[in-house]
């Protein structure tokens, strides 16, 4: 059945499309649109040069303020005279007195609402507003607390400072005091200073033995290298003899304590002869 299947025939018109789309445009039809193609590249600079001569000529140039001389008649102003005088601070006092009355009737009822101007509607962005400067100015005020706080802080430790210096001129400037206790003390104080510049005198040279007995580094790089040197010969003696060191090692210990024999001092003392006759 598959084998003997076949694709459907296509309508009339969708075959005359597509036949037409392959056959490709007509050569005889000629195109309406000829496009004009600059062979000069224009210059950019001078063409920007002139707009800008001819923005400068159509610009409107205001008129220039000249200074000129002028008279000022001062005298010419007369003064308010009392009666005006009188009358605007009555002005004043009613404005007062008128604002005072919507202030304690706003007051007094908190439902009353005078009618100053039509009602706004509060927005988001005006409570957003009305937060931002209730915070800035929270803290405006802890930061002004927490100046008040540090300048407290200094007074009282301004005033510790000041009664503590008091009392140690107190000390000083107390009458039981005679002039000849004064002057041993005085005296005590200068020999105590004498011996403590005296021990750091002595400190300061043991400090300057010290660093002159000891070797450079480069001195005892070389000792340290020499030292190293000499054990690798004396192993390599040791290993070529057939010794153990840490026979030796032992021997030497025993010999340190003395703890060994005539016969073990013998053949340390053989041993000895015959490292020093390969060196």
């Amino acid at each position: 059945m598959l084998c003997l299947a076949t694709e459907p025939e296509e309508p009339g018109p969708q075959k005359e499309k597509r036949k037409s789309k392959n056959r490709g445009p007509n050569p005889k039809e000629e195109l309406t649109f000829k496009p004009v193609i600059n062979q000069k590249v224009p210059n950019f600079k001078h063409l920007q040069k002139r707009f800008q001569e001819q923005l400068e000529q159509k610009k409107e140039q205001g008129k220039l303020t000249v200074c000129k001389p002028f008279h000022l008649h001062s005298s010419s102003s007369q003064p308010l005279s009392e009666d005006d005088e009188k009358k605007d601070q009555e002005d004043l006092f009613q404005n007062l007195r008128r604002l005072w009355s919507l202030h304690w009737r706003a007051q007094s009822c908190p439902d009353f609402e005078p009618s100053l101007g039509a009602q706004v509607m509060p927005t988001k962005t005006s409570d957003k507003r009305q937060e931002a400067n209730r915070l800035l100015l929270m803290e405006w005020e802890r930061r002004e607390q927490q100046e008040k706080h540090r300048a407290e802080l200094r007074r009282l430790k301004a005033q510790h400072m000041q009664r503590e210096v008091a009392k140690c001129l107190a000390t000083y400037r107390n009458k039981g005091y005679s002039s000849a206790s004064v002057q041993r003390r005085r005296e005590e104080l200068r020999r105590q200073e004498k011996q403590r510049m005296e021990e750091y005198m002595i400190q300061l040279q043991e400090i300057q033995d010290r660093v002159e007995s000891r070797p450079y580094l480069f001195e005892r790089v070389m000792q340290t290298n020499a030292r190293q040197a000499v054990e690798r010969r004396f192993s390599k003696v040791l290993a070529a003899l057939g010794i153990d060191e840490e026979m030796l090692w032992k021997h030497a210990a025993r010999q340190s304590s003395g703890r060994y024999g005539i016969q073990d001092m013998y053949q340390s003392t053989e041993s000895l002869e015959e490292i020093q006759n390969l060196i």
